[in-house]
Formats: C-alpha cells, structure tokens, sequence
C-alpha cells in the first residue's frame, strides 16, 4: 500500500475525484445555490448606493471615471462597464448586475474544487454547501455593487499567491492582476 502524502487527504478529490454520489451531491449543491442567486435576478431595482455610477456614468466619460478614484463612492472598474453598456446595448439593472452574478456562480463552481486536493472531498462538499447558502454570498451575487467580485477575485489572488510562492511566475502575474483589481 502506497504512503499518503501528508499535503493530500486519503479521501482526496483529484480530477476524477468527483463520480457518482460526490458528483451527485456537488451538482445539487451547485443547483441550490444557482437558483438561490438567480431567483428574481431580473425583477430587481436599483437601490441606495447602486445609484452612485449611474449618476457618474451620466456625466462622465471613460477618462473622468478612471481620474476620480472613487470619491465619489462608485466602482472604477464596474462605472467602465456601466458606461460601455451605455454606449452599446444601453443600461439596465440586470445588466449592470451580471458581472457580480458571474462571480457569485463561479465562486461556488470553482472554490470548492480548488480546495478538494487539499482539504478532501468530503469537506469540500460541505464548503460547497456553505458557499451556495450563504444569505451574504448570496446578496453580494445580486446587487450591483462590487462584493462578489471582490470575493472572487480576493480567492483566486490567494491561490495564484501560493502557486507564485511554489515558483509558479505566471500565477504571479495572476495574483498582481487579481490583486489590481480587487
């Protein structure tokens, strides 16, 4: 019997680590927390803070957003986008939502998989469950403010910062790109 690496769990989820019932399990967990996210996405308006860039995309272009550096509370990267959907397909509130909603699904995609090799596959079903329930994850996923981007992108800074410090040079360029944007 081969010696288990101290680093990875015997109930580890590798690749494949992830058939039948765990497969089944994470799939419904997933589920969960996509209906939870996307339960009345597109019936939701615009409240308190969410107004600050549509009043600056309004009257403001491209260059002035970027020179304001958020005085005036609103979201550098997010007033860009705003004012892109604005000179193209126009601007709504679920559009204005979209990237955070985006990112609230990919967190409770990836995260738990990121950490399956680590932790064991068991554990990491219930970290899945944990991210897909979570009353606060799943608010972040439907305003247009930026708190599920920068949960997102916060996690994927974390894992490129541990593969950079294993010698990884691109996932430190990950991690200064992640971190810039966050």
């Amino acid at each position: 019997m081969p010696a288990e690496s101290p680093s990875r769990p015997a109930n580890s989820a590798g690749p494949q680590g992830l058939r039948g019932p765990a497969f089944a399990l994470f799939a419904a967990t997933l589920a969960l927390g996509a209906a939870l996210r996307l339960d009345q996405f597109t019936l939701q308006v615009l409240l308190d803070d969410e107004w600050h860039a549509v009043h600056q995309i309004l009257r403001r272009g491209p260059a002035s957003l970027v020179l304001e550096l958020g005085h005036a509370d609103f979201g550098i990267p997010l007033a860009l986008y705003d004012w892109a959907l604005v000179q193209t397909v126009g601007l709504s509130e679920t559009a204005m939502r979209v990237p955070m909603m985006l990112c609230g699904l990919a967190t409770i995609v990836l995260f738990p998989l990121a950490v399956a090799p680590r932790i064991g596959r068991a554990e990491a079903l219930a970290f899945a469950l944990l991210l897909a329930t979570s009353p606060l994850l799943v608010a972040f996923s439907q305003v247009a403010r930026p708190y599920a981007i920068n949960v997102f992108l916060g996690w994927v800074a974390h894992w490129a910062f541990l593969r950079y410090w294993e010698g990884s040079v691109r996932a430190g360029a990950v991690y200064a790109v992640a971190t810039a944007l966050v």
